[in-house]
């Protein structure tokens, strides 16, 4: 708020969550989505890290102009083209908005610190007069070891998501222009724009016969829709955000995250069959395993695999994964359901058996966050903020190809379904289609 008098304040109206001393626990969770900190959606006790979340959301939305409501928890590298005056400020910023609280600042002292160090440094900067002739710009040109076959470009805003229908023929993709798009796979032709998404659809997920697509939006709800028309089939309401969705291989269920739980719907009537709360912290994926038995969901650096039969649905089996050492954020099944691949903040993907939990091998080809796997054949596919997808064997964790050309951060990856070609999403606005190994 600007006063008459030229000065600013930073006023909290919708985001706080009530502290008790000593209690493990809040009891009643506030919050304006994009802004409040992921643990507020948790049940643990929120501590003053989570007003440091918030404060830098809120410095990302002055500089960027991105309204994080729009993807809440996913905040966009600053792009200040190397400006003196701003040196220090965007690795504050992105440590302010880390999902891991404990990577953040520790105090709203020391944050008050480090501005003051980076407004010296400012005072100094414009003191100097800099002359001499700009560099020229370096192009570096990479030839990928497999040919790009495409790019689709058919969205104005960040592409969240995509998925490859199970016939092969179409790929239908999410973006925070609030659209859904499905296209031809091959030519990659648009065949309609779905826009009844508000507040940004950023998950989809086409049913095992291909008819549907199920749609997870930050705007409280699961939409599933006729793939053939893009018309609305029903809507399962949710009084959280939607961070993931799986159908099941049956096509009878729909898995989908929100919060620290994972919910079962009833595919057709939208009924919510039953609430799996066993997590602490936002969910960030789920997955049904293909023989249908199991699902495993991802919260916080914990993989947990639980039940989804008839008889036993959301119970915990004997499996948790914990050898991650940071948030777990994509995860995916072999096909023989056997094992799991999982991708974390760490920058590292483990393969792990799904029965005893114990680890195969694990992939460290990222140099930074992975943010999408998937998994076909023999081949796994993975992808993240370093903008590369790669392609490794499952077995060894011997890399085989690096795909690059993407300009940002790289959202999802699916592979056809006879593992010819993969599909790849990225803030960058794009799909890219490539030939796979």
């Amino acid at each position: 708020m600007r006063t008459a008098e030229g000065n600013y304040y930073l006023i909290d109206f919708g985001i706080a969550r009530h502290f008790k001393p000593g209690q493990a626990r809040d009891t009643v969770a506030f919050g304006s989505p994009g802004y409040a900190a992921p643990e507020q959606y948790g049940r643990r006790q929120t501590t003053p890290r989570a007003d440091i979340y918030s404060l830098g959301a809120t410095l990302h939305h002055l500089l960027t102009g991105d309204d994080p409501s729009l993807t809440p928890f996913r905040f966009a590298p600053f792009q200040f083209n190397g400006q003196l005056a701003t040196a220090g400020l965007d690795t504050l910023i992105m440590q302010m908005v880390e999902v891991d609280e404990s990577k953040r600042p520790a105090s709203m002292a020391m944050v008050r610190q480090e501005l003051q160090r980076i407004a010296a440094q400012q005072a100094a900067a414009k003191a100097l007069t800099i002359t001499g002739q700009s560099p020229s710009p370096v192009v570096v040109r990479v030839q990928s070891a497999r040919k790009m076959l495409y790019i689709y470009t058919g969205h104005s805003g960040w592409v969240t998501a995509v998925a490859w229908s199970p016939d092969g023929a179409c790929i239908a993709s999410a973006s925070e222009d609030e659209t859904i798009q499905v296209w031809n796979a091959t030519l990659g032709q648009t065949l309609y724009t779905s826009r009844g998404h508000p507040r940004q659809a950023h998950v989809v997920a086409w049913s095992p016969d291909s008819r549907y697509i199920a749609s997870g939006c930050w705007g409280n709800s699961v939409g599933v829709w006729d793939a053939a028309t893009g018309q609305r089939v029903t809507t399962y309401r949710i009084n959280t955000v939607v961070t993931t969705l799986a159908w099941s291989p049956d096509g009878k269920y729909i898995a989908s995250a929100s919060d620290d739980k994972v919910r079962i719907w009833d595919a057709k009537t939208g009924e919510n069959l039953i609430t799996y709360r066993g997590h602490l912290d936002l969910v960030y994926v789920v997955a049904w395993s293909p023989d249908g038995a199991h699902i495993a969901s991802a919260s916080g650096d914990t993989v947990h695999i639980w039940d989804s039969g008839k008889k036993r649905m959301g119970v915990l089996s004997r499996v948790t994964y914990r050898s991650h050492t940071d948030a777990v954020q994509t995860l995916a099944w072999s096909p023989d359901s056997k094992c799991i691949v999982s991708g974390s903040r760490d920058t590292s993907l483990h393969v792990w058996d799904a029965a005893r939990g114990d680890t195969v091998c694990v992939y460290n080809g990222h140099d930074k966050p992975v943010k999408a796997v998937a998994w076909s054949g023999p081949y796994v596919a993975s992808a993240g903020l370093d903008q590369t997808i790669q392609i490794w064997d499952a077995i060894t964790g011997e890399a085989m190809y690096t795909y690059t050309g993407h300009a940002s951060t790289v959202t999802a990856v699916a592979w056809s379904p006879d593992g010819t070609r993969i599909a790849s999403s990225s803030w960058d606005k794009t799909v890219r289609i490539w030939q796979a190994v």
